[in-house]
């Protein structure tokens, strides 16, 4: 293990030099900090430019760059960044994200009190490019939202596996994170040395619910440990910007074995209400576990709230379900119905009157990147 590095922060990237180059010169500010590493995984085409890379290593004590331009699923580009990892914790985040100074402590109390995972509630910033489809009259580009505080303790992980299922695995609960979450880097090696791989579809509902089923012990850290990102392009951007769906058969980032593994429950679309649910499935089935109180419903009433383009694929699933489970499911499916219509209307209320102002949230604007991480480094002088 390289010297003094408690902690790699990998980032797996794709053809997005310019804004990879953005993020990690926005880390500068804590560059002097001991104790990290931080990777880069690049599955792009070109390699990174030769100035720019002396330019960061230059800037940070401890950075490796891996490139392979071979194209592989996003998983594999995952375990590529694992296997160079010197860290006896690691963190994954996105070339839109940051990860803030006092991750090093954490990872340090994490290894004293014998935790193989810290999770937390991120901050959220959006970058200049981030475009809204739905309107917003409290945030926007350039805003920082810091979230309020959360009681520490330690978490029960199958109680909060079982919420995320009730939940159609629509929500990552407080399950044990390896993304945007501290975990001890030999429990994913483990993983790694037995399916040759890191498994799933989206990496961070995958290796949470991977973890969750071999139950490691998980803490709630009180204060944030990184800030996701949204920017053009990203996930969190095609979020905000409502263009997070395609067809799965064009979704080339996905390995085949998940593709061909994809749940027959779920609609053959990859999009925010479909990606959780089908890489939380895919988990369980390759590690031969059934899921505890799996509620579809919950999937199919987000689409038909949310997402009109798959509208029939999930009405054509409910009735196969409710012809299979008759008056039970049809409970379930109107109560989730309501449920996510009333979600839709408080997020819009929200979204459009002072009410995040006036809830504990702070919102900071006009932020430019490379101003972030002064309002952590501020509060912590």
């Amino acid at each position: 293990m390289m010297n003094n590095v408690i902690v790699s922060i990998i980032i797996p990237t794709k053809n997005r030099h310019k804004q990879l180059m953005a993020t990690l010169l926005a880390h500068s500010k804590i560059s002097s900090v001991e104790g990290f590493q931080i990777i880069v995984s690049d599955n792009s085409l070109d390699h990174i430019e030769n100035s720019n890379l002396d330019l960061l290593n230059k800037v940070f004590k401890n950075f490796k760059y891996i490139h392979d331009p071979s194209q592989k699923d996003i998983m594999a580009n995952f375990s590529s960044g694992l296997t160079h990892a010197d860290g006896e914790f690691v963190m994954f985040i996105g070339d839109d994200d940051f990860f803030l100074p006092t991750i090093v402590a954490a990872a340090r109390h994490a290894k004293e009190k014998n935790i193989n995972c810290v999770i937390y509630e991120p901050d959220r910033y959006y970058w200049k490019s981030c475009k809204f489809a739905e309107t917003n009259l409290i945030y926007g580009p350039e805003t920082l939202i810091k979230s309020r505080p959360a009681e520490a303790r330690h978490v029960d992980v199958s109680a909060q596996l079982k919420k995320s299922s009730l939940n159609g695995f629509l929500t990552i609960e407080l399950l044990p994170r390896a993304y945007h979450g501290l975990i001890d880097r030999k429990i994913l090696i483990k993983e790694t040395d037995a399916n040759g791989r890191l498994l799933g579809g989206s990496p961070d509902i995958s290796m949470a619910v991977n973890l969750a089923i071999c139950n490691v012990s998980t803490f709630l850290w009180s204060d944030p440990l990184s800030i996701y990102g949204a920017s053009s392009g990203s996930g969190g951007g095609m979020t905000t910007s409502r263009t997070h769906i395609m067809k799965l058969e064009d979704a080339k980032f996905l390995s085949n074995d998940f593709i061909s593994k994809w749940d027959s429950r779920i609609p053959s679309y990859w999009s925010e209400y479909t990606v959780f649910p089908a890489s939380a499935l895919y988990i369980h089935r390759i590690k031969e576990v059934e899921p505890t109180d799996f509620n579809p419903s919950a999937v199919y009433a987000s689409i038909i709230v949310n997402e009109t383009i798959m509208w029939r694929e999930a009405i054509l699933k409910c009735k196969s379900i409710f012809n299979e489970q008759g008056s039970k499911f049809l409970v379930y499916f109107l109560k989730s119905i309501l449920k996510k219509f009333a979600g839709r209307l408080w997020r819009r209320f929200k979204n459009t009157t002072q009410f995040n102002k006036n809830n504990g949230d702070n919102f900071i604007y006009n932020v430019a990147p490379e101003q972030v991480l002064r309002y952590y480094m501020d509060a912590s002088n």
